[in-house]
């Protein structure tokens, strides 16, 4: 009987330390995973495509620091900086995921960024929002949007 109780202990610690808070973050190939180590899907978008340049780099690793329950703040790179600012949707996750593309595209909140990186607030906390971004390179000129982000405000 002795001997089975450094096993129990040790499975009651292991037990113990595996009740962590549950967040999302972003893995070292950019992926979005839970602390529990689950890919979460990004949800593809198909909005509008007019005015779409090849020659404009489209933003990658979108992530998000700094959430609260009412903000979060977006950053994101480029591979040249000749991109002259950025436009960046944001919207409500849906309940259904085939309601994805119409409501970005009829529902999100448009906002203009001059750098990498923006705020995003007055939103709801304990609720997803899918991000996009992409470049604007010129008057009228824009890469495709970014892969989507789904980010979760506390």
């Amino acid at each position: 009987m002795i001997k089975k109780y450094p096993i129990l202990l040790a499975l009651i610690a292991i037990l113990i330390s595996c009740e962590a808070e549950e967040f999302d973050a972003l893995n070292d190939q950019g992926t979005i995973v839970s602390t529990t180590g689950e890919e979460l899907e990004d949800v593809d978008i198909d909005i509008d495509n007019d005015n779409v340049s090849s020659s404009c780099d489209i933003p990658q690793r979108l992530s998000a620091n700094d959430v609260s329950n009412e903000t979060i703040n977006v950053t994101w790179i480029t591979k040249t900086t000749q991109q002259t600012s950025f436009e960046v949707r944001y919207v409500e996750q849906p309940e259904s995921i085939d309601d994805t593309s119409t409501t970005i595209l009829n529902d999100s909140t448009l906002i203009p960024a001059e750098t990498n990186n923006v705020t995003i607030q007055n939103l709801k906390s304990s609720t997803n929002y899918i991000v996009i971004v992409r470049t604007k390179c010129a008057e009228g000129k824009f890469s495709q949007w970014s892969e989507s982000v789904i980010i979760t405000t506390l």
